[in-house]
């Protein structure tokens, strides 16, 4: 590895110093600048700045329907984020990139840790979003949470992120409540030959990546990586963050292997181990993963696809030297397996039918150690998730009407059998016209943590006549699936090659919704103890709406504009000081972007992005402007030389959904660096 890795890789080294690695990236440009061109791989050469808006409105993506179909004709909410639209805004993560979707919330909540919400549920645990990585579901049973570090695809190695913003349960599953976030990698033989990169900023991680892929024979192609990141390097970074310092490494190999003309095979493992510093105290998890994946056309009349994946989580909390706080904690002592098996088939039925249809399983173990603040019955759960799906598109006349009905069956061991439907249309009068509505069900299936934790928040000792306090949150045994009734309407334009517009609209109604319910206990003891206990039910209700719309224009070759808006409420028939209610509907009235892309001479790009984000009364939450921009330079084919700034409207700002149930922190401005070389 480059000595210019060092500081990612060895973090206590001497040269982790932010003016080192400013030296190193200096020194590395005018090298590379010195240095042979690059060869540049099959990936590389695709260059999607040149393809007009009807050519990605053709691109096929998989998340909307799990079989590949074009954007613009798809009767859903979706957007698709490119690593070029990513690269161009000079986001550090795929959680950070998705504020480019009209409709999604981000927010800056904890380092290392962002929210996401789409169309509400934006709390610190987004237990209404599923996110996928390559089709492996990246989620924790135990606090029903997604960890996004786990998501974080490096853009150099990444092909596309697919966001349906709507219910996706039929095909996905339960979980997939208000949306679908499919994160998909390339495919190992578009990423021949090697890439180094290396990012640096005042107020974020420094990062690394390396990165190489070559063949194995005619038919395989094969990439590593290792990836790095690491706050303790940007000293100050985040000042207000009360969870300290977190380190990152990632490392990981796939091969693809095209076994005979009509068939493919992906294999695919990973490894994530990550430290987080609190207080001074560390706590450490680790994930590994292993997924293979075998796609076959022709078969039974169809195309199929068999994935099977493996992966542990294990999680290893540090000692609290603190007292216990009104917070949940930011680590507990876990062990998670999951073993996932899924079969696809996809066919056509006469001229006017395709048909997909398959089902899975899954075994998850999950074991929990108690600690001083946290207790779980029985430590050790394991439980199975069987599921069977089948969707039919129909068109009811052979280019202009689509009917799509499909229904999944879903058992959860804790909530029994739970049905999925949905139904969609989409009528395409022409070229330039896509008009759709669906109405669908969605579930949510409760977390371990909802119906097994007894947690610890805060114990306060006897003053005077005063017995001494304890509060807890508790789970509920009788926890059931919460429900969302999805209608969605929405209409695609597109008048010339360089201009295209979406616009959608929805009405969730929930039912089943999380809640607390309070009640005050004595416990016998000398003195007697008085237990504040808050029981996590379901018993809600709520609904939410809004709309979204979004336009692209390609005024020139060399000049783009992008803008999406969104405007949305939630109204829970609950407590609105309830802090789960709050995390679960804080959708702000008002969600805007506006970003423009102009190619200058001599290898230049400059591109700028502002971001609006209103206020929310549930949350109390305040309005906030964000202001990017970046200057990107080419000297040669292979090398790339970028800096930026963001957030730079104001030095700080606060993003937090501010509960009991999370700390709040600013956002500070961001000066940073990048450089990526190919060789």
């Amino acid at each position: 590895m480059t000595s210019c890795l060092t500081p990612v890789i060895s973090p206590n080294s001497v040269c982790c110093t932010r003016g080192y690695l400013a030296v190193v990236l200096l020194a590395a440009s005018v090298l590379l600048v010195r240095a042979p061109a690059a060869i540049e791989s099959s990936s590389e050469k695709t260059d999607f700045t040149q393809l007009t808006l009807e050519e990605l409105d053709a691109l096929s993506i998989s998340a909307a329907s799990k079989r590949e179909q074009p954007l613009f004709e798809t009767p859903g909410a979706v957007n698709v984020l490119l690593p070029v639209d990513i690269r161009r805004t000079g986001h550090a993560s795929i959680a950070e990139s998705l504020r480019l979707v009209p409709g999604v919330h981000v927010i800056d909540q904890l380092p290392s840790r962002p929210s996401v919400g789409i169309r509400g549920g934006n709390g610190i645990q987004s237990t209404k979003l599923l996110v996928l990585v390559d089709g492996r579901s990246v989620y924790g049973p135990f606090y029903g949470s997604v960890d996004w570090s786990d998501a974080d695809i490096h853009i150099d190695d990444l092909a596309r992120v697919e966001v349906v913003r709507g219910p996706g349960a039929t095909l996905w599953g339960a979980n997939a409540v208000n949306g679908v976030i499919n994160v998909i990698s390339k495919d190992a033989h578009d990423t021949q030959g090697g890439i180094i990169a290396v990012r640096a900023g005042n107020a974020e991680a420094v990062q690394g990546h390396v990165r190489y892929g070559g063949k194995i024979g005619r038919h395989t192609a094969f990439r590593v990586y290792a990836t790095g990141s690491d706050t303790q390097l940007t000293p100050g970074s985040l000042s207000d963050d009360p969870l300290g310092d977190f380190a990152l490494r990632r490392f990981g190999v796939r091969t693809d292997s095209n076994v005979t003309d009509q068939s493919s095979l992906t294999l695919q493992a990973d490894h994530l181990h990550s430290t987080r510093t609190q207080n001074g105290d560390s706590s450490t998890a680790q994930t590994r993963s292993f997924l293979s994946r075998w796609r076959a056309r022709d078969i039974a009349g169809g195309n199929l696809q068999i994935q099977v994946y493996y992966d542990q989580h294990l999680a290893s909390a540090g000692k609290s030297t603190q007292p216990a706080s009104s917070a949940i904690p930011s680590s507990i002592n876990e062990d998670t397996t999951n073993f996932d098996f899924d079969l696809t088939h996809h066919l056509r039925l006469g001229s006017r039918q395709n048909v997909i249809w398959g089902g899975g399983g899954r075994h998850t173990t999950n074991t929990i150690q108690s600690s001083d603040t946290l207790f779980v019955a029985d430590p050790r759960n394991a439980s199975w998730l069987f599921n069977f799906f089948i969707q039919d598109e129909i068109a009811v006349t052979p280019k202009q009407l689509r009917l799509t009905l499909g229904t999944k069956l879903e058992h959860h061991e804790t909530i029994g059998w739970q049905v999925m439907p949905n139904a969609r249309i989409a009528w395409l009068p022409n070229s330039r016209h896509t008009l759709w509505a669906a109405s669908s069900r969605a579930v949510r299936a409760p977390s371990r943590g909802e119906r097994e934790v007894l947690l610890t928040l805060a114990r306060i000792p006897a003053a005077g006549f005063s017995p001494p306090i304890r509060v807890e949150a508790a789970g509920d045994p009788q926890f059931d699936a919460e429900i969302n009734n999805a209608h969605e309407i929405g209409w695609r334009w597109r008048p010339t090659s360089r201009f295209h517009t979406d616009v959608a609209g929805y009405y969730f109604d929930y039912d089943r919704v999380r809640n607390l319910r309070e009640q005050t206990l004595f416990e016998p003891g000398l003195p007697p103890t008085v237990v504040q206990r808050y029981t996590i039910t379901n018993n809600g209700e709520a609904y939410a709406r809004g709309v979204e719309a979004s336009a692209q224009w390609r005024v020139s070759d060399d000049w783009e504009l992008n803008t999406g808006i969104a405007r949305g409420s939630a109204r829970p028939e609950s407590n609105v000081s309830n802090p789960l209610v709050t995390a679960d509907y804080a959708i702000p009235d008002w969600l805007w972007h506006f970003r423009s892309w102009w190619q200058l001479p001599r290898d230049f790009e400059f591109s700028t992005a502002l971001y609006g984000v209103g206020e929310n009364d549930i949350a109390q939450t305040d309005r906030y402007l964000r202001w990017d921009a970046q200057l990107s330079w080419r000297p040669r084919p292979d090398l790339e030389l970028t800096v930026g700034i963001q957030n730079a409207a104001d030095p700080r700002h606060n993003e937090s959904i501010t509960t009991a149930l999370a700390p709040s922190i600013d956002v500070r401005r961001n000066v940073f660096a990048r450089l990526q070389w190919r060789f």
